[in-house]
């Protein structure tokens, strides 16, 4: 009997620990967010009503679901960062956090998820962040349906909305990103898939990778950036059905591409971009079914770019359909369409019988001597590229297309 009866009591003792409690917050609860979440067991649940909060530095080190009712506001009032995750199996649903104070110290942010695992940001509103969502050396993390803007004017004095280091297995999915540095920054990350966002008005990027190997980026929209995306030092990296728009500026590209290698780009569309696509250092990627339409320059590749593949390109209305530094292209180009070729096809297959060579005179003269930018759409230029394309002898005679399309090249626009 005696030993039944204890048996009875260890059940009922592990049943107990076992119980999930909900904890609810409202702006009169006397303990603060962080004494609460203190007190609180693995498995609970707190439940943030609607109201205005302050507060600062709220440490969570066990696994717990905070919720936040619509309009709950946590407000750091400039001084120090917000929540610091420091445990696997934590959510964060629901929150309006605002007002991370900026350190040239330290890199406070709203919510800071350091060697965790099985991490869930879902449906956040944050404003006026330093650093919005911070994640380090973590694993398995869902980033949906955040908003985050800011309204940061100065590089140096501003960091990004998602910041990934050492991370792995990232979905970052349906996130509204503005004004802060780069939209979403990833660093010593893998696997990692960001998809449906929006990033746009950001500094400097829209999305950034630098050191980072096996991840993809697939219909997401990056507009009125200082570049849309930039891909830098990395490999293996799947982008498509990406929209690449109004990233303008002396120096602005709808997609940067720095010593990548292996990788594909594919069905994307780069509209009105200073630059469509900068390939600088980019080895056997596949570049194929997208759309160029009304950029200064649809594509510039420097010289150091091998074995990469062009086809089933659509280019139209482009100032410069495309530049190199050099005389030299080691690259293949074939059955792309190019609005401003002269085509003729006799024996109706699809393909002009006449090679289309896609960088002018005009183009090469101001690749060399940018000042003649100046005479653009001048009568002298037409002259000169129409004598160049009658007898060409200065452009490169390797950047040429010897099988373009009579007709834009049509493909699956929604998989």
């Amino acid at each position: 009997m005696k030993l039944l009866l204890s048996y009875f009591l260890i059940f009922l003792f592990v049943y107990a620990e076992s119980i999930c409690v909900v904890h609810t917050i409202t702006p009169k609860t006397k303990n603060t967010i962080s004494e609460i979440i203190s007190n609180s067991n693995t498995g609970d649940t707190i439940l943030i009503k609607s109201g205005y909060y302050k507060s600062r530095k709220i440490l969570i080190d066990k696994s717990i679901t905070i919720i936040g009712e619509k309009n709950s506001i946590i407000d750091a009032e400039n001084t120090a960062e917000l929540f610091v995750v420091k445990a696997d199996n934590v959510s964060i649903i629901g929150l309006n956090l605002k007002n991370i104070a900026y350190n040239s110290l330290k890199d406070n942010s709203a919510i800071l998820v350091e060697n965790a695992s099985n991490i869930k940001l879902k449906n956040n509103q944050i404003e006026n962040s330093f650093f919005a969502i911070y994640i380090k050396r973590s694993h398995n993390i869902e980033l949906h349906n955040n908003t985050i803007k800011s309204n940061s004017v100065k590089e140096s004095l501003s960091g990004n909305a998602i910041h990934l280091w050492y991370c792995t297995n990232v979905k970052a999915d349906k996130n509204n990103l503005s004004g802060h540095r780069d939209g979403i920054y990833i660093e010593f990350s893998k696997n990692c898939r960001i998809t449906n966002n929006n990033s746009h008005n950001n500094l400097r990027y829209g999305l950034h990778f630098m050191f980072s190997d096996s991840c993809d980026y697939e219909r997401n929209t990056f507009n009125h950036n200082g570049a849309g995306v930039a891909v830098m030092y990395s490999k293996y990296i799947s982008m498509s059905y990406n929209n690449f728009s109004l990233n303008r500026g002396t120096a602005s590209y709808g997609l940067l591409l720095k010593d990548i290698s292996n990788s594909e780009i594919n069905r994307n569309v780069f509209t009105s971009n200073t630059v469509g696509i900068y390939a600088e250092g980019t080895n056997r990627c596949m570049i194929s079914e997208n759309d160029f339409r009304n950029n200064a320059w649809a594509l510039r590749f420097l010289s150091n770019c091998f074995d990469n593949t062009l086809s089933f390109n659509n280019f139209y209305t482009n100032t410069f359909e495309f530049a190199t530094n050099k005389g030299t292209f080691r690259n293949k180009m074939e059955n792309n369409y190019w609005s401003s070729a002269k085509i003729f096809d006799l024996n109706r297959d699809g393909i002009s019988d006449i090679p289309h060579r896609p960088m002018t005179l005009f183009a090469y003269l101001v690749e060399n001597h940018s000042e003649t930018l100046i005479l653009n759409r001048s009568f002298f230029i037409k002259i000169l590229n129409l004598s160049e394309t009658l007898l060409p002898s200065i452009t490169p005679k390797d950047i040429v297309d010897d099988r373009p399309l009579m007709a834009p090249h049509k493909y699956d626009k929604n998989r």
